[in-house]
């Protein structure tokens, strides 16, 4: 997205150069991805653009609903490590993730899966869109929220040892919101 500062995550196809060896003072790395078997000759090169997130099937990203520009997001996330009380750009936890991603469409939510049930319109089940937010309660109440990604799965970072990543949503225990 543009604007959005993001420490990229190290990729098979990417190699490492140091600040130092692209002219550049301090002891930063930066990894630059490059095609399989190719060498970083010029190492005074400027960085290559990275491409922009893959638009869905058929669809150009100007034509996508903001369900699935949310769901895009979110799935930009995919891989960070889940921390409790984060909320964001590197680690999250679940409504840290949520919180963050609506963020970038304008939506400010606390960072509490409940508070962010009180705070946005409540939806039937029967009328889940993508984007929407699934809470999961129990006995004790909301303790969990993901974004829904379409057929029965969300987005989401649940526990410590987890990443981001896209899920099932695993009761009927939960009832849906939409920022």
């Amino acid at each position: 997205m543009a604007g959005r500062h993001r420490r990229p995550r190290p990729r098979p196809d990417t190699r490492k150069l140091t600040a130092a060896a692209a002219g550049t003072v301090g002891a930063a790395t930066l990894v630059l991805p490059l095609a399989p078997g190719t060498a970083f000759a010029d190492t005074q090169a400027a960085a290559p653009k990275l491409p922009s997130p893959p638009d869905l099937p058929g669809q150009h990203q100007s034509h996508q609903s903001r369900g699935d520009r949310v769901v895009q997001a979110a799935s930009e996330e995919y891989g960070h490590p889940y921390m409790w009380g984060a909320e964001g750009p590197v680690a999250f936890d679940c409504s840290g993730l949520t919180k963050y991603v609506y963020k970038q469409f304008g939506v400010h939510l606390p960072h509490n899966s409940a508070a962010q049930y009180d705070a946005v319109r409540h939806v039937a089940k029967s009328d889940m869109r993508r984007g929407d937010l699934v809470f999961i309660y129990d006995d004790g109440g909301i303790f969990h929220v993901g974004i829904y990604a379409g057929r029965d799965q969300m987005w989401a970072a649940t526990h410590t040892g987890d990443i981001v990543r896209k899920q099932e949503i695993w009761t009927n225990r939960y009832v849906v919101g939409r920022p």
